[in-house]
């Protein structure tokens, strides 16, 4: 009988296990208790991912170079300040978005003046919801309300008061203008709100603040304006001599 060859198994690259080092060779050449005293090649730290790798040997802060902390506007820092929130009721809110769509030729007016950080650089909302109520023209930075009455408040003075007391509380300067004021001289009127801004921020110690520059007029703000101009044909008269049409 042939014997059968036997299978011979072959393992190809067979690679011998690497020699793991003695961890006690190298203190029992220097001798029991003693370190290795030669320098170590300080290894270059990725820098933070703010600033320059301050504290970091390999990456000393350029003296000729400033830091972002510092080139910083003290405008813009004061702006990012949190705000406080005044609460309201959560009810308000489609009632102001209605306001919005309604509003009055005193308020169109008075609101071509206010938006797009036109008065002194700040922004101003239109409709804003306080607490029970909502005024006309709101800044929150400066927590500053503007209203616009007419005729009507002429009979309801002692809820004007008591709206005026209740604003007041929340912590917001409250303005109060008829509407003849601004129909006739809105110039005064934006006056007087700028000479209280400008005495705010010297008041809280803010830089003082410029309107930026002028920003064409949309056409859905033309068609606004001349909505409102077309439901208000003439100046209504002062409320002095015959009340406002509302």
């Amino acid at each position: 009988m042939c014997e059968m060859p036997r299978r011979i198994n072959v393992v190809k690259n067979l690679r011998t296990p690497t020699p793991i080092p003695n961890r006690g060779t190298k203190a029992k050449q220097l001798g029991r208790g003693s370190r290795d005293q030669t320098p170590k090649a300080i290894q270059p730290r990725s820098p933070p991912w703010r600033g320059e790798g301050v504290g970091s040997p390999s990456y000393p802060p350029p003296s000729n170079r400033i830091s972002r902390c510092e080139i910083v506007s003290p405008a813009i820092l004061f702006a990012l300040m949190k705000q406080p929130i005044i609460p309201y009721r959560s009810n308000l809110t489609g009632f102001a978005r209605r306001l919005r769509r309604k509003m009055t030729l005193a308020e169109v007016l008075l609101w071509n003046q206010l938006r797009r950080k036109q008065l002194c650089g700040y922004d101003f909302d239109r409709q804003r919801p306080l607490g029970r109520h909502i005024v006309d023209f709101y800044c929150k930075e400066l927590q500053l309300a503007v209203d616009l009455d007419g005729s009507v408040h002429d009979r309801t003075r002692e809820k004007d008061v008591q709206r005026h007391g209740e604003v007041e509380a929340l912590g917001v300067t409250h303005f109060r203008f008829w509407n003849y004021d601004v129909k006739n001289n809105s110039a005064s009127v934006l006056k007087k709100i700028e000479v209280w801004i400008r005495a705010e921020e010297i008041r809280r110690g803010w830089p003082r603040r410029e309107e930026p520059p002028f920003i064409r007029c949309t056409r859905a703000t033309r068609k606004e304006r001349a909505k409102a101009l077309k439901k208000f044909e003439k100046p209504t008269p002062s409320p002095l001599q015959g009340g406002e049409r509302e």
